[in-house]
């Protein structure tokens, strides 16, 4: 059964996609769930875990437990898998932390299972690429298949290398090491773009990634997040947003 009276917990790196939360929203309101945002939304502090500051981390996490409780959160739903790795792994180490949480493939695969979201056909060449986040680290791999599968006259092709093996496509290294990460994201382009066009994410680092080097080499691939895809093909939107008319 689908959720309701959820906390969408939009993460720090998905305000770099705000029409992706908007997407959301807009799908919840559409099958009527019922949801709340956070003012002054506080960082999951899952970097902090990932970069070994697990001190910093701890302090992070006790003060959102507490501003969770106060703003009574009592389930979530998140774009993001690194918030949604440091909630479901790091919190319950050291914290009495028993939070029910979902990333929004799950949500949306439910919404369609459960006959609430009607999805029409979409004529678009894609593939899938599963974050190591969401993928290795959490185990979300059927729900976003699912979702692809569901809609009508698309085309889906499978990475090379997905699932467990998917490579990654350097993540939060951005900052540090750009050209690393350049490296890293535009292997997987160059390697995957006979897939389709279009590569189908769950995680807004990895959109920024593909999308960020594609304009920089690649301009015939394009990335967008799942969400997003649903909801075009749910009418909710009128079009894919894309940098690049290739993906027409």
């Amino acid at each position: 059964m689908a959720w309701n009276e959820l906390t969408f917990f939009l993460g720090c790196t998905s305000l770099l996609h705000k029409d992706t939360a908007e997407n959301m929203t807009r799908i919840m309101d559409k099958v009527g769930i019922k949801y709340q945002l956070l003012e002054d939304e506080p960082c999951c502090g899952g970097i902090l875990f990932l970069q070994g500051n697990i001190e910093e981390g701890i302090k992070k996490a006790k003060d959102n437990i507490v501003y969770f409780k106060e703003n009574n959160v009592k389930r979530m739903l998140l774009m993001c898998p690194e918030c949604m790795l440091a909630f479901k792994r790091e919190y319950p180490k050291y914290f009495d932390w028993d939070m029910e949480i979902k990333h929004t493939s799950e949500l949306i695969a439910d919404l369609i299972k459960e006959g609430k979201l009607e999805l029409n056909p979409v004529k678009l060449k894609v593939t899938y690429h599963d974050s190591c986040h969401l993928g290795r680290y959490l185990g979300v791999y059927d729900a976003p298949r699912y979702i692809i599968n569901k809609i009508p006259d698309i085309k889906f092709k499978e990475m090379n290398l997905s699932k467990s093996n998917s490579h990654c496509c350097g993540g939060p290294i951005r900052d540090p090491y750009v050209q690393l990460r350049n490296d890293m994201t535009l292997d997987i382009l160059k390697n995957e773009r006979r897939k389709g066009k279009i590569i189908v994410t769950g995680c807004p680092t990895c959109r920024y990634n593909f999308n960020t080097v594609a304009e920089l080499f690649d301009k015939k691939t394009r990335s967008v997040d799942i969400v997003d895809l649903v909801a075009y093909s749910a009418g909710i939107i009128p079009e894919l947003k894309l940098k690049s008319k290739e993906n027409e």
